[in-house]
């Protein structure tokens, strides 16, 4: 336990050095209100920063509460490493092409002058996707022991409610999708993959991979990394999504809230992404921003309350 709270107090001090990072940020906008075109763009800066500062500590101290929950609750420990991850990952992706403030652009002078690499400054304050694989990853190790190790047998359960689709009988188009994943994620299952090593072994590399891939890569080729990527964490999405299913059948009444409060965490964050596409079609670029920054905040409250709800060691 004691190594896993320095290993999450780790991630939580670089996420906070984000906070502080926005706040210099804060700071040179302010002292420099006077030469932006209008009186509105450095309102704006100002308040996207700050939006990004109370998301960053929202996930920060939600992931402090789970972690004190964990005293009691060990597995909660990965839901934990799970929220902190996810927090540096938007944090990084929400940094509204860095203005960079006075102490950051020092701080990197005298890193880059001391023989630091700039692919090393890039990869620690820059590039928010090994986060977000290495989050996926927790979250997959999450759903896998829930409320108990799963079973192959209890995968292929999580399907039994399934209706028939539409277009069944078209071929390609008519394919059981969840019926391949169910198999898939089976498979993994009864091969061990999903065991906490392997599960990090696997993600890790892919987050080792697309990052370096990403430093080589320009253009279309760039481009086509990425969407390898989309492809790539869809599945670990989908096969995460089968495993809560199947937990769902095998929970009982006590456990079951858990997953409720994280399904609101996912609807939570895709109503106000669709609320931030909506606004931007209306033209409305303040609203859709601000709805597109908020989304990690509400689903980082439910997770928190998912925790809360967390029953089973």
């Amino acid at each position: 336990m004691k190594r896993h709270a320095v290993a999450i107090g780790v991630l939580l001090f670089h996420a906070l050095i984000f906070v502080l990072l926005s706040a210099d940020i804060m700071v040179r906008v302010w002292d420099w209100r006077g030469r932006f075109e209008t009186p509105l763009d450095a309102a704006a800066l100002l308040f996207f920063e700050g939006l990004r500062c109370v998301v960053t500590l929202t996930g920060i101290a939600m992931t402090v509460f789970i972690l004190r929950r964990a005293r009691s609750s060990p597995s909660l420990l990965r839901l934990a490493y799970a929220l902190a991850l996810t927090t540096i990952a938007c944090t990084k992706l929400y940094g509204y092409d860095g203005f960079p403030g006075a102490l950051q652009e020092r701080a990197a002078i005298s890193l880059l002058a001391h023989g630091t690499p700039r692919w090393l400054l890039q990869v620690v304050f820059g590039q928010w996707q090994w986060a977000a694989w290495l989050a996926a990853a927790s979250f997959v190790l999450v759903a896998a022991a829930w409320p108990r190790r799963l079973t192959p047998a209890d995968v292929h359960a999580g399907g039994a409610r399934d209706r028939a689709g539409a277009m069944r009988s078209v071929a390609v188009a008519g394919a059981d999708v969840g019926s391949l994943v169910r198999s898939l994620t089976a498979y993994l299952v009864r091969g061990g993959w999903l065991e906490p090593r392997r599960v990090l072994a696997v993600v890790g590399a892919a987050a080792v991979v697309h990052t370096a891939l990403l430093f080589m890569a320009d253009g279309a080729a760039r481009t086509a990394v990425n969407v390898a990527a989309v492809v790539a964490g869809g599945a670990v999405a989908g096969i995460c999504v089968t495993m809560f299913r199947a937990g769902w059948n095998a929970a009982d009444e006590a456990d079951r809230p858990f997953l409720v409060w994280l399904r609101r965490a996912a609807l939570s964050a895709l109503a106000l992404f669709a609320s931030s596409s909506a606004a931007a079609v209306a033209g409305a670029a303040f609203l859709s921003t601000a709805a597109l920054s908020l989304a990690p905040a509400a689903a980082f409250l439910c997770i928190a309350a998912a925790g809360a709800h967390y029953t089973t060691n």
